[in-house]
């Protein structure tokens, strides 16, 4: 989601808007995500990863993110964040553990386009993550390497101003960023998304015009 800043969407599509973002380049869509605070200290459950308990934040950026609404192409500065708790991964305890997502949200204005109003494009967890998919996995010791997928269903809003209630859409299946990170939380690293992401309209679920 993605991402944002953590980004890996690459493309959202409907019969009326092309909306690309979080662009910067062929082979991948790049963001940052980096820490709220210092990266936590060596926990007991391994040295490689953060202790079972912790809640992580990380902030979430991507400055000058591509978009194309209705053929016309814009600009657009994402911002937010997300938050994880560890858990234990009952599949591989010693190798690797679950992140329960805790918060997620990120978002941007849109320039006014074709006369109408500037609108916001919001992208957030849509549930509480009772069943955490996410995954941080030590894939080297030396030097430490980890595969973290990060796997989030969530709704996207676009509100334009003086133009009614928003449309509102939901993932019909969760989004996966996956990164290759030396360091956990991770610092300026490359996300990306595993596969397209399609979005059904939340009162028209039959409707499955939108796609990042």
């Amino acid at each position: 989601m993605t991402p944002a800043a953590v980004g890996c969407a690459e493309r959202v599509r409907s019969d009326v808007r092309t909306v690309r973002w979080l662009r910067l380049g062929a082979g991948g869509v790049r963001g940052w995500i980096r820490p709220a605070r210092p990266p936590l200290d060596k926990g007991t459950h391994m040295p490689l990863l953060p202790p079972i308990g912790a809640e992580i934040p990380c902030s979430m950026l991507g400055i000058n993110s591509s978009l194309k609404i209705r053929n016309a192409p814009v600009t657009v500065d994402f911002r937010g964040g997300i938050k994880h708790r560890v858990d234990v991964n009952p599949n591989d305890p010693e190798n690797s553990v679950r992140l329960r997502v805790v918060g997620f949200k990120i978002s941007a204005e849109l320039p006014a386009l074709n006369g109408g109003g500037v609108a916001t494009i919001t992208i957030e967890q849509n549930d509480v993550d009772v069943d955490p998919k996410s995954l941080l996995r030590v894939a080297q010791r030396f030097p430490p390497k980890f595969e973290n997928i990060m796997v989030l269903p969530f709704t996207m809003s676009i509100d334009q101003r003086g133009n009614g209630e928003p449309s509102i859409w939901t993932t019909k299946d969760p989004a996966q960023l996956i990164g290759m990170i030396t360091q956990f939380p991770p610092k300026g690293d490359l996300y990306q998304l595993a596969r397209p992401v399609e979005l059904v309209d939340l009162e028209n679920p039959n409707n499955t015009g939108l796609r990042i």
